[in-house]
């Protein structure tokens, strides 16, 4: 996939925080390799994990489906746009330890099932 808008972006990203690549794949959580190769306009055409475009989502508080038309342009996507609110709660949902949202989605499950019957 071509990738410049999503290289852009990111290079905008480092301009703006004033960090290096290094520092920025520290903020994201992923190697610096990862980033490197993301920004390598050597290469045109690379592939880009749905891990690296959510903790880019997250890390800049970009919402996802933003990044998912800069890495894939063309691609239509149809997403709601969310209400502050349901933003705000996502955004704390994510921050959350893993084991507490694993225990959040199964309260949501089971009271899905409960409103079923």
């Amino acid at each position: 996939m071509r990738m410049n808008e999503l290289r852009d972006f990111v290079e905008s990203q480092l301009k703006q925080r004033s960090i290096s690549m290094r520092d920025f794949a520290r903020l994201m959580g992923v190697s610096h390799g990862s980033i490197s190769r993301l920004l390598d306009r050597s290469k045109p055409e690379i592939g880009v994990s749905l891990d690296l475009l959510l903790k880019l989502s997250k890390a800049t508080e970009t919402p996802l489906n933003q990044i998912l038309r800069m890495a894939f342009p063309g691609l239509e996507i149809e997403a709601e746009e969310l209400s502050a609110s349901a933003e705000l709660m996502a955004q704390r949902f994510n921050d959350l330890p893993a084991h507490v949202q694993k225990t959040i989605l199964a309260i949501m499950d089971e009271w899905a099932v409960a409103e079923g019957d």
